[in-house]
């Protein structure tokens, strides 16, 4: 049996009532739900907003699967152990009593098909359902000695893309077995930035998606509307829902406002207008910023070993804007000397202007528990020197998120990015959530990589002023020289007249 030939079956669930002898309905699925399971798609996402029968068109997808084909494995997860039980557990006996017709004459009871140790359900013709829940990180490891034919993930946003990864690799490797992948969710969690890019936007990287094709990955979504089940005034309740991210997820299914979303104020466009993400080069005096001779660039590193490494290239314009214009990216570990080589040819490549400094994470200055020379050393006497970065937490997004709030005099964010160069960063940023129990932090676990060295960048200059358009800036072409006059005060020596005449020339201010 194909995956098209099983969904095709998939149409709900009848039984024979005894006593009247005619077939009534255990499971009559809505519109939008029969589209999910009939969806031949391997990989499904059913859902959006709440009260659109997600968990239950979950469960019964399980049932279907294992009554229609003997000996079928099905693993149905939720997050936590507690949820799995106040939802799909919660159910299972009077559900399964009915369905099966446990306690009859002849037939088996609920204590012979379901395992409550195990929180397993083996069925007459040798199917199993599994129940589960990865509490922690180390509890998807239960489920990953099992080949199993179907996994289907309740409130797939809960979940981290790598735990979703790992159980998804235990399915379908029984080649007789039509095997599928399928999750229930509302665009709220953890998880709702990589479920957007599989399913939504269908944008993934190669490293969230190797072999990703888009054709593979159906979205069907769901709303009150859609559930006739429902009490009429359900939807007034998903009216007053505290924030306007949490209105948009459960009533309207919007994958656009992600609620705990840690950079609220960021968006690619506004108004249907570029806002943070610009689409092409920025220029200044009809130049290009990365051709302009006279602009001065600055740099930010976040090292990782295991992780992901990040370099990022900022052009500080004239009007006080910095825009990050360019990332590099180092997926597996590469020699700090490696790094540095490919950083000085990267800019010589793609920018025309000067590179102040770099800054890169504190650790890379550190020697502590090695026996050689630290990273910021090895990247030093290959080329690229490194300032220690401002490693503050909570004091660092606060910055980042002055930046991307805070107005120039032309309306528009003093902090933005080159989309075409910025790639990871403008997919990754939006995505973050808040740390439970500090709003001031992001989650752990999530790739913020391109978000770390961000902060690094902007807590290596001053705080975010407004600027007036009105003082338009102008640059020289001309290679950057010293003032003879102004190198002379600087140094406290007359010239021209003396010290005294200097400084009335000279403000203080001007160069402290």
């Amino acid at each position: 049996m194909t995956n098209a030939d099983l969904a095709a079956r998939l149409t709900g669930i009848s039984l024979l009532d005894p006593a009247s002898g005619e077939n009534e309905w255990f499971y009559q699925p809505t519109p939008q739900q029969l589209v999910f399971h009939t969806s031949d798609a391997p990989y499904r996402l059913f859902g959006g907003a709440a009260g659109g029968g997600k968990s239950h068109a979950l469960r019964m997808e399980a049932y279907m699967r294992c009554l229609l084909i003997p000996g079928y494995r099905v693993l149905l997860l939720r997050r936590t152990l507690p949820e799995l039980k106040k939802t799909h557990l919660l159910e299972l006996a009077p559900e399964l009593t009915r369905l099966l017709g446990l306690g009859r004459k002849g037939c088996p009871t609920f204590k012979d098909v379901y395992r409550a140790s195990d929180y397993l359900v083996t069925f007459p013709n040798g199917s199993l359902l599994q129940f589960g829940s990865c509490d922690t990180e180390d509890g998807v490891s239960r489920y990953l000695s099992t080949e199993w034919d179907a996994a289907l993930f309740d409130e797939l946003t809960t979940f981290p893309l790598h735990m979703y990864r790992m159980i998804e690799s235990r399915v379908g490797r029984r080649a007789e077995m039509p095997w599928s992948v399928a999750g229930g969710t509302n665009p709220v969690g953890i998880g709702a930035g990589w479920c957007k890019t599989l399913w939504i936007t269908k944008d993934p990287t190669k490293d969230e998606a190797p072999k990703y094709d888009p054709s593979r990955y159906a979205y069907i979504p769901a709303t009150i509307d859609d559930n006739p089940y429902l009490s009429a005034d359900y939807g007034d309740k998903l009216d007053s829902l505290p924030s306007e991210a949490l209105r948009q997820a459960y009533r309207h299914g919007s994958w656009e406002f992600l609620e705990g979303q840690f950079f609220q104020d960021f968006r690619s466009e506004k108004d249907n207008k570029p806002w943070h993400v610009v689409r092409e080069m920025p220029t200044v005096q009809g130049i290009p910023i990365n051709a302009h001779p006279g602009l001065e660039w600055f740099r930010a590193l976040d090292w990782g070993i295991a992780n992901l490494t990040v370099a990022g290239w900022y052009c500080a314009l004239p009007t006080g804007r910095v825009v990050k214009v360019y990332e590099q990216t180092w997926k597996e570990f590469v020699p700090a000397a490696q790094v540095a080589r490919e950083i000085l040819a990267f800019g010589k490549r793609h920018i025309k202007g000067r590179v102040r400094y770099t800054v890169s994470d504190p650790k890379t200055h550190s020697r502590e528990g090695a026996l050689g020379e630290s990273v910021a050393e090895a990247m030093a006497k290959a080329g690229v020197s490194c300032l220690p970065a401002d490693n503050s937490r909570e004091l660092g997004w606060a910055q980042v998120r002055a930046w991307l709030s805070t107005l120039a005099d032309d309306g528009k964010p003093l902090l933005q990015f080159y989309g075409p160069g910025c790639p990871h960063t403008i997919k990754t940023v939006p995505t973050l959530v808040g740390r439970k129990g500090n709003p001031d932090d992001i989650a752990k676990g999530l790739d913020d990589h391109c978000a770390d060295e961000t902060r690094y960048a902007l807590m290596s200059r001053p705080a975010p002023s407004r600027i007036k358009a009105t003082l338009t800036p102008t640059l020289s072409l001309a290679p950057a020289g010293i003032d003879k006059e102004f190198a002379a005060f600087a140094r406290r020596r007359p010239s021209n007249g003396g010290v005294r005449d200097l400084k009335s020339k000279y403000s203080l201010r001007t160069w402290h």
